[in-house]
């Protein structure tokens, strides 16, 4: 990796830190679903250089909030499993389907549902025992889909637009090139 990719991913590991910083809950009540377009600088370095620097942008994003969360890193893990998850399917299907908005559809529809599982299996139930909170499994199912699934398909369709407006973009003045 040259110094002028490390400088990059160092720059929008900054700016993803500072955008996750300004992410603001949509749903009144549950304060973990929050909007934060931290993604959107993610997402857009993993299509300038790879799949690899984006999944790096992410892990220091996450682990540098981390630092000063209160969740106890569950959230950033998760935060940092979903970005790269979402990274690797895009990038994927870029490559097979070369179709930019269809690859960024299927990652959401995919990142959406390894998270409906994810959240089912180990999320939801972790963080209701750190919270010594008792809830019966059928109702942990209707709060994930009719919360966090649709949650998850805005937050993502949203992040999934907005990079690739910034990133057309960036390709159309040729802003980073390898």
């Amino acid at each position: 990796m040259n110094t002028k990719k490390i400088a990059t991913i160092g720059i929008f590991s900054a700016m993803a830190f500072i955008l996750h910083m300004l992410s603001f809950p949509l749903v009144p009540g549950f304060n973990f679903l929050k909007i934060d377009f931290s993604c959107v600088s993610i997402f857009t370095i993993s299509l300038i250089y790879s799949s690899t620097a984006g999944i790096l942008t992410a892990f220091i994003k996450s682990s540098t909030h981390a630092i000063i969360s209160q969740s106890l890193a569950i959230g950033e893990i998760f935060d940092f499993f979903l970005s790269s998850f979402f990274i690797l399917c895009m990038n994927f299907s870029i490559k097979i389907k070369k179709n930019f908005i269809e690859s960024l559809s299927m990652a959401t529809i995919l990142t959406t549902v390894v998270s409906a599982f994810f959240n089912y299996f180990i999320m939801l139930p972790s963080y209701l025992y750190l919270m010594n909170i008792n809830m019966e499994k059928s109702k942990q199912l209707k709060l994930i889909l009719n919360l966090i699934v649709p949650f998850n398909l805005l937050k993502f369709s949203l992040m999934s637009f907005v990079t690739c407006l910034l990133f057309k973009k960036i390709k159309s003045n040729k802003f980073m090139t390898n």
